[in-house]
């Protein structure tokens, strides 16, 4: 993403509030601005809406009222360009080249390292993100 740009919404899916909260946390003074979805159906409807904003989006594989290799699809016919990252326990090393097959940018263990989540999120709003 290109510094400048308008894509200035962090799209975070995932039903599980803690996991929200720690993120709208870290990112409390950077200026980003986050949306949040516990169900794939609202999360779709915000991408489809809101798609030319959002600069990036955090998905939990396991969601209730789907999960996210279903959603990842529904995503990627709106839009291919919005990076999406998935986040759950499943260690990546299981599911990787599944993950990349899927249409998924990324990958990020829970529980998540503080730092480490902070910093993917940032490059990819500063530009720096060189993936």
């Amino acid at each position: 993403m290109k510094k400048g740009s308008n894509r200035r919404i962090l799209l975070i899916i995932d039903d599980d509030k803690s996991t929200r909260m720690l993120i709208k946390d870290i990112l409390e003074d950077t200026g980003i601005l986050i949306m949040e979805s516990v169900c794939g159906e609202k999360a779709y409807e915000l991408i489809k809406n809101y798609r030319e904003k959002i600069g990036l989006v955090l998905l939990d594989i396991w969601l209730p009222d789907c999960d996210g290799w279903s959603l990842i699809g529904s995503i990627r016919q709106l839009d291919q360009k919005i990076p999406v990252i998935a986040i759950s326990a499943i260690l990546p090393s299981e599911l990787a080249e599944k993950y990349q097959l899927a249409g998924f940018t990324g990958y990020i263990s829970k529980p998540f390292k503080v730092d480490e989540l902070q910093e993917v999120i940032i490059s990819y709003f500063s530009g720096m993100d060189n993936r």
